[in-house]
């Protein structure tokens, strides 16, 4: 039986994990997102379990908050996993599969002086392999479809997040269907292990737990339930559109901070008077929301 792991960024998970520094998540901190940078509605949880609405469109432009913070790994608080050319390096040398990397682009390091070396290249690593669902091992169920909603098809883990060796395509980088975390092999765990990487964090799969505090999706399932069917016709042509307008519905916009409420409502809205030939009058908008 094969072994997996779980990449995090350092700080995101209380599991015990077999592999990490932990001075780490002070000592690198985290990458933003440079204010040029195009995205699109999209849920998906990051390295700690919660829901986060974006994805980036095109190469991802970063800001950097200090020349000190780039690691073997560079993490964004979007959970964009960033590699340096050396590590990059090193993976392709190993022959490891499941994944493919793109340029990214330092727009702004900031506290950045004279004396500052030059930033080394930087790549984006984009997991392709697929493990397939998760393990019935794992109590991870089925949930209906909520295709409008682009939300995940299965409830949370609840004897860790198995694989199924059964649907696992053999890649050694691969994503388990429902959830956005990048799981390895154990070849590529003994690789980080052996050459010290820094800035990560492995947890075995079988110790992975859902944290406490964070909604689930069988919670966020039950609250939409509770809402019922939508049956003003403008609405139900609105749902019908394949536009990304409901991913922030009611139940879910209180699982933003209040920030980025403000800036995912405004983006969403851009978009859609766009998609709609400058009409805004069909655009949801939570009043909570508007008054923030």
């Amino acid at each position: 039986m094969s072994r997996f792991y779980a990449l995090f960024a350092p700080g995101t998970r209380y599991e015990v994990p077999v592999y990490g520094r932990p001075n780490d998540e002070h000592r690198f901190g985290k990458a933003t997102w440079d204010d040029s940078m195009e995205w699109e509605a999209n849920l998906f949880y990051t390295d700690d379990s919660h829901p986060v609405f974006k994805c980036h469109r095109g190469l991802l432009k970063i800001v950097i908050p200090s020349p000190a913070a780039i690691g073997d790994f560079v993490w964004t608080w979007y959970s964009e996993c960033v590699l340096t050319e050396k590590v990059l390096r090193l993976f392709q040398g190993n022959g490891f599969t499941g994944f493919r990397a793109r340029q990214v682009i330092v727009s702004k390091i900031k506290r950045k002086s004279k004396k500052t070396a030059e930033v080394p290249p930087l790549y984006e690593l984009e997991v392709y392999g697929r493990g397939g669902p998760p393990h019935p091992d794992s109590g991870s169920l089925p949930l209906p479809e909520w295709t409008s909603l682009g939300f995940p098809r299965y409830s949370s883990y609840k004897n860790g997040l198995l694989v199924n060796e059964a649907t696992w395509d053999g890649t050694d980088f691969f994503e388990i269907e429902g959830f956005r975390y990048i799981i390895v092999t154990e070849r590529v765990k003994n690789t980080i292990v052996e050459k010290k990487l820094s800035n990560c964090v492995l947890v075995a799969v079988e110790d992975m737990s859902w944290p406490e505090g964070i909604p689930t999706p069988e919670e966020q399932y039950e609250e939409h339930e509770k809402i019922g069917p939508k049956t003003d016709p403008e609405i139900a042509q609105r749902d019908s559109k394949p536009t990304s307008e409901l991913a922030l519905s009611p139940p879910m916009l209180p699982l933003l901070s209040k920030r980025k409420r403000k800036e995912a409502r405004k983006q969403i809205r851009k978009d859609l008077i766009e998609q709609d030939g400058g009409d805004d009058s069909r655009i949801y908008s939570s009043s909570t929301d508007e008054n923030e």
